[in-house]
């Protein structure tokens, strides 16, 4: 069977949350949707997503989307 690849995040526990939480409060997104967004910009990855509201604010913190 194969492992799947993962990777330890280097962020400490107090500076993902605080940044979700803004992300959410200021695009009015879902705490999951929020870290979604969070990850995404992190890492610099293009989202892909059908939710409006979450490709809005992915446009407004200028994140690459297909």
């Amino acid at each position: 069977m194969n492992a799947l690849p993962f990777e330890e995040e280097d962020e400490t526990g107090e500076q993902m949350p605080t940044r979700i939480i803004t992300l959410a409060r200021t695009h009015n997104l879902t705490i999951y949707a929020a870290a979604y967004l969070e990850l995404e910009q992190r890492r610099g990855a293009i989202i892909a997503t059908f939710d409006a509201q979450l490709l809005k604010a992915a446009v407004k913190e200028k994140i690459p989307t297909p």
